[in-house]
């Protein structure tokens, strides 16, 4: 724990897959393309789409049900 509220951010769309960082809450990230990942339940509700983004100078994925989106559906294009 860095000491604030952050959202993991992996290297896979899998909550097994490595933690590559942890983006603080409330940054606007921009979602490059989506992926079917295992379910996750947040409070945008249980979702299998993973988001895939850059932050810190990496690419990685995060749980699309972690991020406000508008839509319950796919936000961006598969990848």
């Amino acid at each position: 724990m860095l000491g604030f509220p952050c959202l993991n951010f992996r290297s896979g769309p899998n909550g097994s897959t490595a933690l590559i960082g942890c983006i603080p809450v409330n940054t606007t990230i921009t979602i490059q393309c989506t992926a079917e990942g295992n379910a996750v339940t947040g409070p945008y509700g249980t979702e299998t789409i993973w988001d895939r983004t850059s932050y810190a100078g990496q690419t990685g994925f995060v749980s699309d049900a972690w991020v406000y989106t508008g839509t319950n559906s796919a936000a961006a294009p598969s990848c």
